[in-house]
Parts: structure tokens; sequence; C-alpha cells
């Protein structure tokens, strides 16, 4: 009994000590895995795959916010071959956040990093801009899926729609620009 009583603080306090230890060995690999992601994330803002895998890449372009999606959007068109890229102002764009120009056709694109299907709006919003913009192509780039009606609604207005399929394919390319 007198064992007990002498080694029971003992052990509360080890346990102590030791979940402590594990609970600080936990924060610091989160904060070295929240630098790798961080640098790996600033990479594809400067449009550096590096040697990623493009499951890698993807996973990096799901943890963007809207703003670094459309940075990195433009950044991407650019390793896809198009030139005179520039994103527009913030606030009041008209829909339209990427300007960019392949064999001599303007594209205004709108970017949207969303974790469910996108709909009309995006739609309606990016016909309207590439007159506005006074561009040939109008274009919606997503991290996700379009539903049915804003396919439909795309169709009509000849509006490009590049899903998430496609933005991995775009990225691919990039890729492979990267090793030549």
């Amino acid at each position: 009994m007198l064992i007990r009583l002498i080694t029971a603080p003992f052990l509360f306090v080890f346990r102590g000590v030791l979940g402590f230890l594990r609970w600080l060995t936990g924060l610091i690999y989160d904060l070295g895995e929240e630098g790798r992601q961080e640098a790996s994330l600033t990479a594809l803002l400067e449009g550096d795959y590096g040697a990623g895998s493009l499951e890698e890449v993807m996973e990096t372009v799901d943890r963007m916010d809207g703003y670094q999606f459309e940075v990195f959007g433009a950044a991407l068109l650019k390793k896809c071959g198009f030139e005179e890229v520039e994103k527009t102002k913030g606030s009041g764009d008209q829909g339209v956040d990427i300007l960019a120009q392949k064999d001599e056709v303007r594209f205004a694109v709108q970017c949207k990093h969303v974790s469910s299907r996108l709909g009309n709006t995006p739609v309606q919003e990016v016909a309207a801009g590439r007159v506005l913009y006074r561009c040939h192509v109008a274009a919606v780039l997503t991290n996700s899926d379009f539903t049915q009606a804003a396919e439909e609604l795309a169709r009509a207005n000849l509006v490009l729609l590049w899903d998430r399929k496609h933005l991995m394919d775009m990225i691919a390319k990039g890729m492979e620009k990267a090793k030549d």
C-alpha cells in the first residue's frame, strides 16, 4: 500500500509530462506541415509546380481561397501559352477576373474556387463581362464542376466551362512545360 501511495503521484506527473511531450511534438509537426503547405502554395502562385504529382498540386489548389485561385489561374494561363495575362481589379470587375490573349484571341475569364457545383451566375457574369472588356471568348475556370443548367446557359452564350477535369488537364500541361 505504501508503494502505491508513493508511486501514484510520480505516475500521474510522468503521464502528464508524456502527454505534454506528445502534444508538443504534434504541434511542432503541424507547424512544419503548415510551412510545407504554405511553401507549395507560394510556388503554385508563382507558376512553379516543382516535382509534385498532379494529385499533390490539386490538394494545394483545393486549399486556396478565392483570391489565391485567381492568382493561380493567371499563372496557369501563362504556363499554357496565353499572353498578355492580367488580373482585373478586385471589386467592380464585372464578372471578369483575368484577361488573356492566345493566338490573337482575347479571353475574359472568371475564376470560381468552390466546394460545390457552380450554377448559372458565373456564366451570366462572364458573358456580360466579355462584351464589356471587348473579348472574343468568355470562360469560367473552377476547381469544381457545373450544374446542367449552367452547361445549357454556357452553350447558349458561347461561354467555355473549364471544370475540374479541364483544370487538371491544364495543370498537367503546365507541368510538362515546366519539365522542358
